[in-house]
């Protein structure tokens, strides 16, 4: 038996891997997107002909920071794309860090200055 836990697109990684992903050069025709193992359909086709069964169950991680600008800092700082993309981009770096932070700001539940959101994933297993 094997498990994978992948981000799902709709989810606040997903959301900051498609937004860094808006800011660089686009891959090689044929290079699959990296959030595509978190749809299912994609993982059942891709590990179908592979396991005799695959279950796929929606989870989420909840990401707790005392602000926006905290969870933002903290992206930077441990998300290996943004501080790749970070790198690369230079002066349009700090473009980057504002869509990052509206992606926070969209997704965020808290209500008492604290940001707050729920990074979901596909929990699948395959037999």
């Amino acid at each position: 038996m094997g498990a994978l836990a992948n981000w799902t697109r709709e989810g606040f990684i997903g959301r900051v891997i498609a937004t860094v992903s808006s800011f660089m050069p686009s891959p090689p025709e044929g290079v699959p997107a990296a959030t595509e193992c978190g749809v299912e359909e994609v993982v059942r086709e891709r590990l179908g002909a592979y396991a005799a069964d695959v279950r796929v169950e929606r989870r989420s991680v909840v990401m707790i920071h005392p602000s926006v600008d905290a969870m933002l800092e903290f992206q930077r700082r441990s998300n290996g794309p943004c501080i790749a993309a970070s790198m690369v981009l230079g002066d349009r770096a700090p473009e980057l860090a504002a869509a990052l932070r509206e992606v926070i700001i969209e997704l965020n539940r808290a209500r008492d200055g604290w940001a707050r959101v729920e990074a979901e994933y596909l929990l699948v297993t395959a037999r």
